[in-house]
């Protein structure tokens, strides 16, 4: 799987978890089986209220292996997920609800035991996932973190300190990040030109927005979309 210009490697049985707004691919193997669920970002919210460690599972995309008896069991609770979809009977939506957590929660205990679940105390990951959100609103601007620490209602120190043991990267490392994804999905998936997807995230210079992409990327916007045009592979965007 690539996902946001990172390779990432799995061998099956295994469970893939990528958040929304991941730009992300695959190269299957021939008799590939699997299932996909996909989830609505404010469901999700919702859906994990009151729970970190549930909603820090989508700080980055993931990749690991299971064990039999995981996979049986993600299996059956997926096949009774689609069983509730099919149909309104009395309890569907909470039905629905315990059939998604109970597949998150394989998922969490899994990464729990390896080491790998996000690090940071419970109001650090709440203030992350608010400035994710906020991002996620208002990227456009290219407003400076400072104003994202303002709105937030804690210091640029705090913030920092936040994103760098929950996310493992800076407030403008996370804002960068988000424009770049989007300036990547539209030159994949638009026909907007360079200096039209420029000023679409906020940039009034091309030229300005031409550096940046440049260096973020390694390479210059022009030969992004060629390769990605040329590709032909199974891209998509949460």
């Amino acid at each position: 799987m690539k996902a946001d210009g990172a390779l990432i490697r799995f061998s099956p049985p295994c469970f893939l978890l990528v958040p929304a707004a991941t730009v992300h691919g695959f190269d299957w193997l021939e008799d590939t089986e699997g299932f996909v669920v996909t989830i609505a970002n404010s469901y999700a919210v919702e859906l994990f209220r009151g729970d970190d460690d549930l909603a820090a599972l989508f700080e980055k995309p993931v990749a690991f292996s299971i064990e039999v008896a995981e996979m049986d069991r993600a299996r059956h609770g997926i096949e009774g997920l689609m069983q509730e979809l099919g149909w309104a009977a009395p309890g569907h939506r909470a039905a629905v609800n315990s059939a998604i957590l109970s597949l998150l929660v394989i998922a969490l205990r899994h990464l729990s035991a390896a080491s790998q679940a996000p690090a940071g105390s419970g109001a650090q990951v709440t203030t992350v996932a608010r400035l994710r959100d906020r991002i996620e609103r208002r990227f456009r601007l290219r407003e400076p973190i400072s104003e994202y620490a303002r709105a937030l209602g804690v210091s640029q120190t705090a913030l920092r300190a936040a994103c760098a043991k929950v996310a493992g990267r800076s407030p403008s490392e996370l804002l960068d990040q988000r424009t770049l994804l989007e300036a990547r999905r539209a030159l994949l998936y638009s026909n907007l030109s360079i200096a039209q997807i420029g000023f679409s995230v906020g940039f009034a210079d091309p030229a300005y927005f031409s550096r940046f992409f440049q260096k973020q990327i390694g390479t210059s916007a022009r030969s992004y979309r060629n390769a990605g045009v040329g590709a032909g592979r199974d891209w998509r965007a949460s």
